[in-house]
């Protein structure tokens, strides 16, 4: 058994706890050094291969463009820096780190992503996966004492995950003038039945990046398919 320290407000939610130092936080994820350049380059690379769906491409070419390159580039900065490792269960593509206590996954959010206040909801509804990544992200809870968490996460099967699962949440904000891409890792609380609403712990945000050398519109609103498996537990 392991003991895991994080530095996020205790329940209950909403409001999310927003507005904390950023890299800081990102440090007590032994993120390592610049951790907001891995996630901007993932974000940046993704946007890039997004460039290549046309007005002819398919409805959620330019979306999965996207989600499929900020995986793959995520996953490689954080294995070839810090030594995690990919881990695909459940439905969902994870980023694992060594000790297997936590774990990241790209998910695209609504709005709210990157913005303060209330945080995003998933744009695509998840599955029983994420209810039970969920529910083990809710024993992370705050010491009144100290102000530090403290999370007990017992190392078992792979139902429910091991590990406290962070969502790298992104969102391409478009409008006639301008294009942005924000982002931010958060911690996710709770999941409507819905599968699409949630509460967060903690909303960890990313540096956005602003768009200005290419048109704002032109494409179809983005989809893709970055939901886990919805079937019943």
């Amino acid at each position: 058994m392991s003991i895991l320290s994080l530095s996020i407000p205790a329940m209950p939610f909403p409001p999310t706890f927003y507005g904390l130092d950023t890299d800081r936080e990102l440090a007590r994820l032994e993120l390592g050094p610049n951790a907001q350049d891995r996630f901007v380059d993932a974000v940046e690379a993704g946007h890039i291969d997004a460039g290549q769906a046309t007005t002819y491409s398919a409805r959620s070419d330019a979306g999965s463009r996207r989600w499929y390159r900020m995986v793959q580039v995520l996953r490689e900065r954080l294995h070839v820096d810090l030594g995690w490792h990919k881990k695909d269960t459940g439905g969902c593509t994870l980023s694992l780190r060594p000790d297997g206590l936590i774990a990241v996954q790209v998910a695209r959010g609504t709005y709210r992503t990157g913005l303060p206040g209330y945080g995003p909801s998933f744009a695509n509804p998840k599955g029983v996966y994420t209810v039970r990544a969920a529910d083990i992200n809710q024993m992370v809870m705050r010491d009144p004492l100290t102000g530090q968490t403290m999370a007990t996460v017992p190392k078992y099967s792979d139902t429910p995950p091991p590990w406290v699962t962070w969502f790298l949440m992104y969102y391409v904000d478009r409008t006639e003038d301008s294009l942005e891409v924000r982002s931010e890792l958060s911690l996710l609380n709770s999941l409507s039945a819905d599968g699409r609403a949630c509460t967060w712990g903690q909303r960890n945000v990313i540096r956005s990046m602003p768009i200005t050398d290419e048109p704002a519109i032109g494409l179809p609103p983005e989809s893709t398919g970055d939901a886990d498996i919805r079937r019943q537990a």
